[in-house]
């Protein structure tokens, strides 16, 4: 069959709009074309849809529609991948498609930030995606040559509160590290500046917010960040003379055992660091999550305890100006084990936590009639 026209046909495959249509179109040939004038006894194909293949039902946790996310196959879904596995160390490939293991990794995060898990990096989690990463990494990669980002770069101006991002346990990167710098240089130390928001963080954190009359909640918004960004640094306290500042006596309530306690609390005022807990009812020992046989129990009438609001090397400064003040052995501090001590014509035993289960935000002082 010697067709010159049919020789000389070019061959053309349809245009295909979106990666839908091409799974449907993938494998059927496209009609041949012919030059314009020539007759042809065969009539001249028509172009028709492309096919679409029936999409299948959402699977419980999916959302309904394929993606709520601006542009499927899009540059923000790239950055969003890109983000994930900086911030949760993952290896998801960066390709622009929000498939079932982005959409896993993404509600995971969801789930560890305490927003609703549904896979769908909306307002709140590209927020939270932004807060979690390093704030020179917050831009979207690099765009390929002809690429244009809608999304520009998170841009902190680092001295001004309402610019901050809030962080919050579990929270990582650069702001993370600063607020670790800040706290230390204020006298509450959060340990390495890592970038790691863990509960020494955290310790650190609600200590300041106490210490500095804010909501403990362990939560460094606008407020916090204000009085943070202000806060003087702390001067290393001067060593202890004699074990400190105060006299020790007994006297006042709780069989004389408040008025032992002032030494202590002298230490602790000529340190700025606060009282934040003495004694407590019934009622606050179980909310605490305490018991009654604690020196901060009202029931037990002759003992008194005083927790001060400190963390870090703070503490460490603390516990051991007390302890010295106090005789005990700096070698007992947060081991439960009681001193007894003589003050005047009768006898006290005394217990000093700090670093040990439940205080790590605070030094403890318990102090008993013996």
């Amino acid at each position: 069959m010697n067709d010159p026209v049919f020789d000389i046909t070019p061959f053309a495959l349809e245009a295909l709009h979106d990666e839908e249509a091409w799974e449907g179109e993938r494998g059927r040939a496209a009609p041949r074309r012919r030059p314009p004038g020539t007759s042809a006894g065969r009539p001249r194909p028509q172009p028709r849809p492309p096919a679409r293949r029936p999409r299948a039902a959402a699977r419980v946790g999916e959302p309904a529609a394929a993606c709520v996310c601006p542009s499927h196959r899009s540059e923000y879904a790239r950055w969003v991948q890109s983000t994930l596995n900086r911030v949760e160390g993952l290896a998801l490939p960066v390709d622009g498609v929000m498939s079932a293991a982005t959409r896993s990794a993404l509600r995971a995060f969801q789930t560890r930030q305490g927003l609703p898990a549904d896979g769908i990096a909306g307002p709140d989690t590209e927020q939270a995606l932004r807060d979690a990463q390093r704030p020179a990494d917050a831009a979207p990669p690099p765009a390929e040559e002809g690429e244009l980002f809608e999304f520009e770069t998170l841009e902190l101006e680092l001295e001004s509160p309402s610019s901050m991002p809030t962080l919050r346990l579990g929270s990582r990167g650069t702001a993370v590290a600063d607020l670790q710098r800040r706290l230390g240089a204020a006298g509450f130390s959060a340990g390495a500046a890592d970038g790691i928001f863990g509960s020494q963080t955290d310790a650190a954190v609600r200590a300041f917010q106490r210490a500095r009359g804010l909501s403990a909640d362990g939560i460094v918004g606008a407020m916090t960040w204000s009085v943070l960004l202000n806060a003087p640094s702390a001067s290393p306290p001067a060593p202890p003379t004699s074990g400190g500042t105060g006299a020790i006596r007994y006297g006042k309530g709780w069989g004389g055992s408040e008025g032992v306690a002032d030494a202590a609390k002298a230490i602790a005022a000529s340190m700025g660091i606060p009282v934040t807990s003495q004694k407590r009812n019934l009622e606050d020992t179980i909310r605490v999550g305490s018991s009654t046989g604690s020196d901060h129990y009202t029931g037990n009438t002759n003992a008194y305890a005083v927790d001060f609001g400190v963390a870090g090397t703070r503490g460490d400064e603390l516990a051991r100006a007390i302890a010295t003040k106090y005789g005990i052995a700096h070698s007992v501090i947060g081991t439960y084990t009681r001193t007894t001590i003589q003050v005047a014509d009768r006898r006290y035993s005394l217990q000093l936590l700090w670093k040990v289960s439940g205080h790590y935000d605070h030094v403890h002082l318990g102090i008993r009639r013996a």
